[in-house]
This record gives structure tokens, C-alpha cells and sequence, in this order.
């Protein structure tokens, strides 16, 4: 029984692991690197693959506006919606906001979305967008 129990904890640290380190691996590429879209590009100093984005001073993006104005660069669809989470100023007066996406009014995991702006003009923003889910939330998920 007890080398059973051994075997079957080395089988699932082999092959378990392999699953835990694709997931770890994973790439996140955001809509506006993976279309180069140049428009958005050209607003921006800096776009990195981890979702950093900064902006250049003559853009002046409004960041209430934000994620209305560049939905489609950002790949927010129909049903997409960020809902405040927090909003604080620093002793430097840049404002800095943290969004939480939601899919048809359902909070996304893992996708929160950061705005640094200062006298309402946006300079830096990062995190992170799921884009192209096509959900129906009205059916039950089955394992």
C-alpha cells in the first residue's frame, strides 16, 4: 500500500507539474500588439507585451473616457464594462485608478486594468484584458 501511495504521488508530481507549468507559461499578448494597430501605436511612447502602455504628453487621453474612446484597440467587446475599484491621488497629484473588467456584468479573473493620469490627461496605463469571450452566461458550466 505504501509504495502505491509513493508511485501514485510521483505520477502526479510528473505529469501534474507539466500541467502547472504550461498554465505558468502562458503568453499574454494584448489586441493592439497582436493586430499592430498603428493608429493606437501612434498615441503611445512605449507598448510592452505585458500590458504597459505609455502615452505620449501631445495625446491627451482622457482617462474617464479611456476605455470607451480605444474599446476596440483594447478588444472590448459589446458585452465588456471595467468597474472602479480604487482611486487615489498621490502627493505628486497623479490619480491613480484600478478597474476590474466584467463580462456581462460577471467580474473577469485575473483582468484589472490600471490608469495614471495627471490634470486628466492620461501618461501610463497596465494590466490586463481578456478579449473575445463569447459567453452564454445562462447556461450552467458542467465539468
Amino acid at each position: 500500500m505504501k509504495k502505491l501511495l509513493i508511485l501514485t504521488t510521483i505520477c502526479l508530481v510528473y505529469w501534474g507539474g507539466g500541467l502547472f507549468a504550461q498554465q505558468g507559461n502562458s503568453q499574454y499578448t494584448p489586441k493592439y500588439l497582436r493586430e499592430d494597430n498603428q493608429a493606437f501605436k501612434n498615441l503611445t511612447t512605449r507598448a510592452t507585451e505585458n500590458g504597459w502602455i505609455a502615452f505620449k504628453k501631445e495625446a491627451k487621453l482622457n482617462p474617464n473616457t479611456f476605455f470607451k474612446d480605444y474599446a476596440g484597440s483594447l478588444g472590448l467587446g459589446q458585452h465588456y464594462d471595467f468597474k472602479a475599484l480604487k482611486e487615489e491621488t498621490d502627493n505628486k497629484q497623479i490619480k491613480h485608478q484600478r478597474f476590474q473588467l466584467h463580462y456581462k456584468n460577471i467580474p473577469v479573473e485575473g483582468a484589472e486594468f490600471s490608469l495614471h493620469s495627471q490634470n486628466n490627461v492620461l501618461n501610463i496605463a497596465h494590466g490586463r484584458i481578456i478579449d473575445g469571450l463569447e459567453i452564454d452566461i445562462a447556461k450552467p458550466i458542467r465539468p
